[in-house]
């Protein structure tokens, strides 16, 4: 797990994200790839990135033209965009939260905003395609 940013980190408050994400790893519970690097870039658990992953996987299984390590490149690059992604999925798909569409359409809104910041037009894409898969597979 690698942090390359020039946000600083709060070692205290990312501690047990990365000890418990360091034992998933280690117990072969978690994949060993440049998705880890979230934990400490965005403050998001093993599990949450566990989401991310897997949408880039089907998003390779579908066609999408960039590598799971472009994205995971992308992803950390803009750890605000990725942390906001992985609420919009909770949004969605929480039964305690459902049909909170007012929450999911504030959530877009403020994501679409901090994607007029992402500098390269493929970062773009791989962002807005974690969006549209979320709302094409809920069901609300």
């Amino acid at each position: 797990m690698l942090h390359k940013s020039d946000k600083t980190i709060d070692l205290r408050e990312a501690r047990d994200l990365f000890q418990q994400a360091f034992a998933a790893i280690w117990a072969g519970e978690l994949d060993s790839d440049g998705f880890n690097r979230l934990v400490l870039g965005a403050g998001l658990s093993g599990r949450e990135i566990s989401i991310l992953r897997a949408y880039a996987r089907y998003m390779r299984q579908v066609g999408f033209p960039f590598s799971q390590q472009y994205i995971e490149d992308t992803l950390s690059h803009y750890p605000d965009l990725a942390k906001g992604l992985v609420s919009l999925f909770g949004k969605r798909f929480d039964p305690k939260l459902k049909g909170s569409a007012k929450g999911q359409q504030d959530l877009i809104k403020k994501i679409t905003e901090q994607l007029d910041h992402v500098e390269s037009l493929d970062d773009d894409r791989i962002i807005r395609r974690y969006m549209e898969m979320d709302h094409s597979n809920a069901s609300y």
